[in-house]
Order: C-alpha cells, then sequence, then structure tokens
C-alpha cells in the first residue's frame, strides 16, 4: 500500500482527531474570561489569547511570536467570519458584549474549534502535497488506481464510473476532499 494511502488513514482515524481536538479543548478551558466583555479591546485581547493557546495545545508551539498580535487577530477575524458570516468579528463582539446565544464562551469554543478545523486542513494539504510532488508520473498513476479501489465505494457511482477519470482529473483536491469528507462524517457521529 502507497505511503499516500497509509497517511489518509491515519489522519481520518477518529483517534486522531480526537487527540487533535484535546488541544482545542485545553485552549476553551485555558481562557480566562469572567463574565461579560466590556469593550471591544478586552474581546480582541481574548481572541488573541485564544489563538495563541490554540497553536500552543494543537501544534504544540513553545512561544508566541514577538510583535505578532495583528496577525494572530486577523486569523481570529477569518475563523469568526467563516463562522459567523461576513461581519463575524461584530457579531461575535455583540455575543461577548451581552451574553446572548451563550456569550463569549460559545465566541471562545468557536474560535478554538474553527482554527483548529483550519490548522488540520493545512496539515493534510501539506502531507499529502509533499508526498505527491515526489512521485514520479507512473507512480502517480498508481496510487490514483489504489485509492479508487480502496475508497472508491465512498464517492458517488458516477464520479468512480468509467475508471474514475473525474476523481483522477485533480487527485490532490480529491484527497483532500476525502479527508475533509471522513472528519465531518466522523464529527458528524460524535454529536
Amino acid at each position: 500500500m502507497s505511503e499516500i494511502i497509509t497517511i489518509l488513514k491515519e489522519l481520518t482515524k477518529p483517534g486522531y482527531i480526537e487527540k487533535r481536538y484535546l488541544g482545542a479543548d485545553y485552549a476553551i478551558n485555558s481562557v480566562s474570561v469572567k463574565g461579560p466583555v466590556g469593550s471591544f479591546n478586552e474581546f480582541k485581547q481574548i481572541l488573541i489569547e485564544v489563538i495563541v493557546l490554540v497553536q500552543k495545545y494543537v501544534l504544540k508551539t513553545q512561544k508566541t511570536v514577538e510583535g505578532s498580535q495583528t496577525f494572530y487577530l486577523d486569523i481570529a477575524y477569518k475563523v469568526l467570519q467563516k463562522v459567523y458570516g461576513p461581519n463575524g468579528e461584530k457579531a461575535a463582539f455583540e455575543m461577548s458584549r451581552t451574553g446572548k446565544e451563550g456569550g463569549i464562551s460559545a465566541v471562545i469554543r468557536s474560535l478554538a474549534y474553527g482554527y483548529t478545523d483550519i490548522l488540520f486542513k493545512d496539515e493534510a494539504k501539506a502531507k499529502v502535497g509533499v508526498l505527491w510532488a515526489k512521485l514520479s508520473h507512473d507512480q502517480k498513476f498508481s496510487i490514483m488506481d489504489q485509492y479508487v479501489s480502496t475508497f472508491g465505494y465512498l464517492w458517488p457511482d458516477e464520479l468512480v464510473e468509467n475508471g474514475a477519470v473525474r476523481l483522477k482529473m485533480n487527485f490532490p483536491k480529491t484527497l483532500q476532499l476525502h479527508i475533509e469528507q471522513i472528519r465531518k462524517l466522523t464529527k458528524a457521529m460524535d454529536v
């Protein structure tokens, strides 16, 4: 079995996913907030703290980058916009300020899990991408065939028929979608 197929199986194991989300849980439990948030500056500091803690517990980083508060805040805003819509940071601030819809606790949880999801996606792309780039054309075709025979049953029939040409046309994207869908299914089953 190819190294890529082995990595796919590793990256989609429930235990692997649970282990990563434990880091997000540690980050959530490490944030110290007392009551509703009083100002936007206080809110921004909490967002930065959450991003730093997720990096510490999920990525196992030891130190923060000095002067990178704007960078951390940009990450937080992007995650909040993904979770709460185009003005996600404003919606999250209102929740934090008023205590409605779970208040700051819900915002912290959404931010920590959302950022962890992004880190998962980037990790999978990097691991699979590095291996894929090293392969010869013959090896790539062989792996595509192995993938279809191993995981073809997970895809709709119209994507697998005729030699799975549609899956093979942009195979790195197929691999990424595979990982994302397995993780989504695993999360859905845990609810």
